[in-house]
């Protein structure tokens, strides 16, 4: 635990604020005329540029122009940081060379490559790339990314429900976006059928006039046609709790399909809540004819193996393993139900969704022996966070995904 929440903090160690422009502004030249260098011994020219633009590198410069670090400035030119690269492509390409050059780079630090699993030898080496890389302007989510592909091993996966509730409307394109952008391990997503057959991302059976501005008439996503639900604005209307989260005029609710075309943004994962209405059941489909629509929805894009479906009604998560015996899926419920890990297990589920204030260790503990992961929902607030992470969760849904990475951060 200790190692994956060391190496969680580097995601967010970037500079905020002013800083960041200054260091940004600093830095332009110096990458551009990066770029022009190769790799191996050309990298000591490159690293005069970044000395004379950029005091913030003036050590790293020193060191490399020194002959050391050279694969770490190897990797730095190969992955091409470059200011409008995507940060998880970045952070893919810088960790696949990073896991080459390893060996080499902890000699440096006098840290055997064998022992980096220890505690001691991991903040040492967190606070070294700290200074060595970031300084140049990798920034923390790249950086984290290139470690996990690097360093694999045990870690909170940060999941971000509804995309971003906390900064933008849920469920809407620009929450899943900016969810993305703040490196969230996963997008939670919910979705239903529309009238007319469609998967439409969308979480109530109805759609609450405190957050969806549209014509007057039926509100129940599952007697509307797609072209009808498209006359809803359901980023106009902000949720009161939430009080930082913006508005987005004209936002429309989208397709399951949208939401999955924003795959090539980064290496994320899909959470996928497939929604069913047991106590109303003529508010949807039947649970087979979801978990088809959903698998189809999925197979057609190609991401079966980034996507996990999840549904508090284990007919669903029957239904979808009936139809694919390797996709992955996740139970959603409460520990109070005394027979749900068996339940689950029988359903195919190899992951629990309980509700996060139910948590704790001993639960955990008994998910774990029976071979579960555990993730939680909705936990917001940083002393929830600390009681999750204590309990040993292996991730975290949360409304606030950037404030949980930078809290994991601090952790350690």
């Amino acid at each position: 635990m200790a190692h994956a929440l060391v190496v969680h903090a580097l995601r967010h160690l970037e500079l905020t604020g002013q800083r960041q422009q200054r260091r940004r502004e600093a830095l332009d030249l110096a990458f551009e005329k990066y770029a022009h260098f190769g790799r191996g011994a050309q990298v000591a020219a490159a690293a005069q540029h970044f000395q004379a633009e950029s005091g913030l590198a003036r050590r790293l410069g020193s060191e490399i122009r020194h002959g050391t670090l050279q694969g770490v400035g190897c990797a730095l030119e190969r992955a091409r940081i470059l200011r409008g690269d995507r940060r998880a492509d970045v952070g893919k390409q810088f960790g696949a060379i990073f896991s080459e050059q390893k060996g080499d780079f902890f000699e440096e630090i006098h840290i055997a490559p064998d022992a980096v699993q220890d505690c001691r030898a991991v903040q040492k080496f967190a606070s070294f790339v700290r200074f060595h890389v970031l300084s140049i302007g990798f920034d923390g989510p790249a950086l984290y990314a290139a470690m996990m592909i690097a360093m694999p091993g045990q870690r909170i996966a940060v999941h971000g429900h509804r995309g971003a509730r906390a900064a933008f409307p849920g469920n809407t394109l620009a929450a899943f976006e900016y969810a993305i952008s703040a490196g969230a391990d996963y997008i939670e997503l919910d979705i239903q059928a529309s009238r007319d057959g469609v998967l439409v991302v969308c979480h109530d059976p109805v759609l609450r006039r405190r957050l969806y501005q549209g014509p007057p008439g039926g509100r129940v996503v599952s007697r509307l046609t797609l072209a009808e639900l498209r006359r809803f604005d359901c980023g106009s209307l902000t949720d009161r709790r939430f009080p930082l989260q913006a508005a987005v005029p004209g936002a429309h609710i989208p397709t399951l399909d949208e939401v999955l075309a924003l795959a090539d943004r980064g290496s994320f994962h899909f959470n996928i809540e497939v929604k069913t209405f047991p106590q109303r059941p003529e508010y949807g489909l039947r649970p087979e004819a979801l978990a088809a629509l959903a698998l189809e929805a999925v197979g057609r894009r190609g991401l079966g193996r980034r996507v996990q479906l999840q549904s508090f009604d284990l007919r669903v998560l029957r239904a979808i393993r009936a139809l694919d015996a390797t996709a992955p899926l996740a139970a959603l419920c409460q520990f109070g139900r005394r027979n749900f890990l068996r339940l689950a297990q029988e359903a195919g589920a190899a992951t629990l969704g309980p509700y996060q204030r139910l948590v704790t260790r001993g639960s955990v503990a008994r998910a774990h022996a029976a071979g579960l992961r555990v993730v939680p929902w909705t936990a917001n607030r940083p002393r929830d966070w600390a009681r999750l992470i204590r309990a040993g969760v292996d991730g975290i849904i949360t409304d606030d995904p950037a404030s949980l990475i930078q809290y994991l951060g601090r952790w350690s």
